[in-house]
This record gives C-alpha cells, sequence and structure tokens, in this order.
C-alpha cells in the first residue's frame, strides 16, 4: 500500500480549470478573426445595414455588347494619349535635331583652292616672310591656270604669283613665262598674278589672239577676258621685232571677241608713218565670219615700198563667200584681185579670180 500515490481532490481540479483557460483564449482568437475577414470582403448598403460580398453579389459596371466584346474601340494607345494631351498642337516638339557642332575656321586669305607646283632645279622657302621661290622649269597649276616660267616666287602672305623669264648675260631673252587660263595665253618678260582676285601685270607681253598679234610693253588683267595694254602693237607678222605694226598707246583687249584702240599709226621697220586713224576696231572672232583683213609691208626693188593684202572678207551664206585684196605700192602700182569660192562638204568646192593690175616701176 505504501508504494501507490495518493489521490486528492485539489490534484484533481487543477486539470480542468487549465483546459478551461485554453478553451477561452482559442474562442476569442477565432471570434477576431472571423469579424475582420467579415467586414474586409463585404460592404455595409445604406438602407438596411447588409453585408453583401463584392466578390460575389456585385456586378461589373461596364456593359457587355451583344458579342459579349468590351465597348471601348481598338484603337491604339497612343492615339488615345494623344487626345489628352495638353500640349497645345502648335508647339513642336523639343527635341530638335542639331548637326555637328564642329566648325573648322578658315584664315581670310587662304585659297579655295589647293596649288600645285614643280621645279627641276630646286625650291627655297623664307618661312618668316611667307615666300616660296621655284627654279628651273618650273611649273604651277591652280584651277583653270597654268604657268611655266624659269623662275616663280609665290607671296603666301598677299597670294600673288610672280614669274620670271630669263636672259643671257648680253640681256637678250632666253626663255619667257607663259600664262594660260582657258582659252587665253600669253608669254612675258615677268608678270605677276594674284590668285584671289584673278587681276595680274605684265611686262613686255606678247599674245597671239586670232590671225592677230599683239605685244604690249605693259599690260593689266583685271578679269579672266579682259586685258587694258599701255603702248601696244597689232600686227600679223610673227616675229619678236615686227617688220610693221600699228601702234596704240591705249589698247582693250577681249579675249576671243574684239579688241579696241584710241588713236593709231603704222610703223614700218620702227619708223613711225605720218598715217593716224582716231581709233581702230578689230575683231578677233574664231571661226568664219566677216571682217577686214589686215595688210602686210612689202619692200620691193621694182615697185617700192608697199602695202600688201589689204581686203575685206564676206561671208555670203553658209556656201559662198567673197574675199577682196589690194596692194599699194611707192612708185604708183597697185592690184586689186576678188576671189569669189564655193564649197559644199563631200561633195565639191572651187573658186575663180578677177584680177585688176597697174604696174609703174622706178
Amino acid at each position: 500500500m505504501r508504494g501507490l500515490y495518493k489521490f486528492t481532490f485539489k490534484k484533481l481540479s487543477v486539470a480542468p480549470a487549465i483546459l478551461i483557460f485554453c478553451t477561452i483564449i482559442t474562442y476569442s482568437a477565432t471570434a477576431g478573426y472571423t469579424e475582420r475577414s467579415k467586414y474586409s470582403d463585404c460592404a455595409v448598403t445604406a438602407n438596411n445595414g447588409t453585408c453583401q460580398s463584392f466578390f460575389l453579389q456585385q456586378k461589373d459596371t461596364i456593359p457587355l455588347t451583344r458579342a459579349g466584346r468590351d465597348t471601348l474601340p481598338p484603337s491604339d494607345s497612343l492615339r488615345l494619349r494623344q487626345a489628352n494631351d495638353t500640349t497645345p498642337p502648335g508647339l513642336r516638339d523639343t527635341i530638335v535635331p542639331t548637326s555637328d557642332t564642329f566648325n573648322l575656321r578658315m584664315s581670310s586669305d587662304t585659297l579655295d583652292a589647293k596649288v600645285d607646283y614643280q621645279a627641276e632645279d630646286s625650291a627655297v622657302l623664307f618661312v618668316k616672310d611667307q615666300k616660296f621661290i621655284l627654279y628651273g622649269k618650273t611649273k604651277i597649276n591652280y584651277k583653270d591656270v597654268e604657268v611655266n616660267a624659269p623662275t616663280t616666287e609665290i607671296d603666301q602672305g598677299r597670294n600673288v604669283l610672280t614669274a620670271f623669264g630669263s636672259k643671257d648675260s648680253l640681256g637678250n631673252v632666253i626663255a619667257r613665262a607663259n600664262f594660260q587660263q582657258g582659252q587665253q595665253k600669253f608669254e612675258s618678260e615677268s608678270f605677276e598674278y594674284n590668285f584671289k582676285s584673278q587681276k595680274g601685270l605684265t611686262k613686255n607681253t606678247y599674245t597671239h589672239e586670232g590671225e592677230m598679234f599683239i605685244k604690249a610693253n605693259v599690260s593689266k588683267k583685271i578679269d579672266a577676258n579682259t586685258i587694258y595694254i599701255k603702248e601696244g602693237y597689232f600686227t600679223t607678222c610673227n616675229l619678236d621685232e615686227p617688220h610693221f605694226a600699228f601702234k596704240s598707246n591705249k589698247i582693250k583687249v577681249i579675249s576671243n571677241n574684239v579688241a579696241v584702240s584710241g588713236p593709231t599709226h603704222p610703223e614700218f621697220e620702227g619708223v613711225p608713218l605720218p598715217i593716224y586713224l582716231p581709233f581702230g576696231i578689230y575683231p578677233l572672232y574664231r571661226g568664219r565670219h566677216s571682217g577686214i583683213m589686215m595688210p602686210q609691208f612689202a619692200n620691193n626693188q621694182q615697185m617700192g615700198l608697199g602695202l600688201e593684202g589689204l581686203g575685206y572678207y564676206y561671208v555670203l551664206n553658209d556656201y559662198l563667200d567673197v574675199t577682196t585684196r589690194a596692194n599699194l605700192y611707192s612708185y604708183g602700182g597697185w592690184n586689186l584681185t576678188i576671189t569669189p569660192s564655193y564649197r559644199k562638204r563631200y561633195r565639191y568646192n572651187g573658186s575663180f579670180n578677177i584680177a585688176i593690175n597697174r604696174n609703174k616701176f622706178a
């Protein structure tokens, strides 16, 4: 009997008390959770205060069409945003495409094209003076300008080219400086040319326009086609010292067009003749055209000094022309020749002469 424990009523009442306490705590927690779920899933109406579940009882506020589709038109969302956009329609986009801001500043004295040069002998550069000198058959190219000369100097500060000819120990000209721009050509003892203004100044210049040879002691080139000449000579003789020429102190030459001079007088072997004209107009057209034909001076032992080939060429049409020439001599003789001619390319051509002579010998 001693090994058994005694069972008392005091110990028996503790277990039910603990069970009742745990049951109360569990019920309170379950009731609180149920209240929160109730009011979070329902809405109380204003009339009777009843609770209606949103998930089970409330209907969709967007009515469906007969086909059961959404009533919103199938438009692009971008168009809807544009319709509700508060930006004024006249206001452009603030993001403006811009080009590269890199800018290369060019100096005011910079040329708009490169200058090509070459020399057979040597070249000397003066950095301080900004000058470049070429020796020995030099050649300069700039755009449509070509210069060939024994010696050439380029002033980079003034954009001026100076070309020089060459002379021997006695002062005789060996080689001249040559200039060409388009169809305009001339050779000179020396000249200056500005790359930017295309103006130039020449000395002792020779040029050829059509059948006319022009010599100028001083000439000024003001553009690509126009030259002003001071103390110039017109002749058809191609020698450096022509046998005859018409001299004028003021001449204007328009390349491949016309030459106009002031008071003019002829010279023969450098001797002026007492014959003066108030002005002179010399056509320089290329191709077939009517005009005066320049004469040549001649020395005939039997007929004396003479003026030969003075005449006029007249174009009738594309197939016919007439040439009239006259020769005049100091002893009183003269000669007149009229030569009509006709031609049609690849088919026929011909001419005949009508001549009248009056000979008077010394």
